[in-house]
């Protein structure tokens, strides 16, 4: 349900993004502890959990709890302020950079990200077999009234 509810429509949006020069950061939040609201349900972190580690929260539970938060609350504010997540090495981040969704990738289907969980893990193409199933599935059955991939 996730792949079909949210997760088409953002790679479609982050592979029409990505055909531009402006830079593009593509991210997967799998931060799970017992705070959050889906309590890691079907292993990983639902929908938007991410806010609770970005706006003002009364309920960070530990020490990873506030270290997620001051990580969310700096990506962000660099972001705004410089145009980029990690314009440098930063010990909160253990020195890792943030890549451009669209730099050095193998192929056009696949885009660079970086999982925002209890490590900062840079990666491509996050559950890119769930993606092409549900694009070629689209594109093979889907009429022209469905506006998908």
């Amino acid at each position: 349900m996730t792949q079909h509810y949210f997760v088409r429509g953002i790679r479609k949006t982050v592979g029409e993004f990505a055909k531009s020069s402006a830079p593009l950061y593509f991210y997967k939040f799998t931060y799970v502890t017992k705070e959050n609201y889906t309590k890691g349900v079907n292993g990983g972190a639902g929908h938007a959990e991410e806010g609770k580690y970005t706006w003002h929260s009364t309920t960070l539970a530990n020490e990873n709890d506030i270290r997620m938060k001051d990580r969310m609350v700096t990506l962000w504010t660099n972001f705004a302020i410089y145009g980029n997540p990690t314009p440098k090495a930063d010990a909160l981040f253990n020195n890792v950079i943030w890549p451009e969704a669209h730099t050095d990738v193998p192929s056009k289907d696949d885009l660079r990200y970086l999982e925002l969980g209890y490590d900062l893990v840079p990666g491509i193409s996050p559950d890119q077999a769930d993606f092409l199933f549900w694009r070629n599935l689209f594109q093979k059955y889907a009429t022209t009234t469905v506006y998908t991939y």
